[in-house]
């Protein structure tokens, strides 16, 4: 809050944070939760003195944006408008909500996630990668710890609807969209890669990543 602040009013944005033991790399460190999470920002809108306020509200806004990404899923999916209401409603109020209400940073993902779903089967029935792209460079800016097993999970998934939906696309078509598929993926971490590139290093250099596979890379 008060680093993005300062950018606002002096036009210099702070890279190092001094507020933890030391100080730390802003963006590596703080890419784990807030610093350009795009539904943490509408916190400057509060006066500083009511953000524990502010945090609820947008708590209850992250519920919605999952609720209505979700609905749109299922909706692109054919499933009927009272029954993708409902599951939509359970979803923006799934246990993984409910349970980081107490850590907000870790709700956002579930916000994001059906954009990545969805985006996924616009590039297997349209070969139109924008939403996943999109959803992808959400979840990163959201939180980087995340955006892994968004992918991971997104490539299973996709791999999975790819070889379901086999017989739906000629046979000319199968490599173009696999094509679009992998470069949609690229360009979503792409797009977010000034913010993950850097939490990727800074990862590598913690000391509980020593002696991991991580500290043989």
């Amino acid at each position: 809050y008060d680093d993005w602040w300062k950018f606002l009013t002096t036009g210099e944005f702070p890279f190092w944070d001094p507020n933890t033991a030391l100080g730390a790399d802003n963006l590596a460190n703080n890419s784990f939760y807030y610093v350009m999470d795009p539904l943490f920002l509408p916190i400057l809108l509060f006066p500083r003195e009511a953000i524990p306020q502010g945090m609820l509200i947008l708590m209850i806004v992250k519920m919605i944006v999952g609720a209505l990404t979700m609905r749109l899923y299922l909706k692109y999916m054919g499933v009927k408008e009272l029954t993708a209401r409902v599951f939509a409603i359970c979803y923006g109020f799934c246990g993984w909500m409910i349970f980081y209400s107490w850590f907000a940073g870790f709700m956002e993902t579930i916000s994001f996630f059906p954009l990545v779903l969805l985006g996924i089967e616009k590039v297997l029935k349209t070969k139109r990668p924008y939403v996943l792209v999109l959803g992808l460079f959400l979840v990163g800016l959201s939180n980087f710890y995340f955006l892994v097993p968004t992918c991971i999970g997104g490539v299973i998934y996709a791999m999975f609807r790819f070889f379901q939906t086999i017989k739906t696309r000629k046979s000319y078509e199968q490599l173009s969209t696999l094509g679009i598929g992998v470069l949609a993926f690229v360009l979503g971490l792409g797009s977010a890669a000034f913010l993950t590139l850097p939490s990727i290093m800074n990862t590598l250099t913690y000391v509980r990543a020593s002696g991991s596979y991580l500290g043989s890379l």
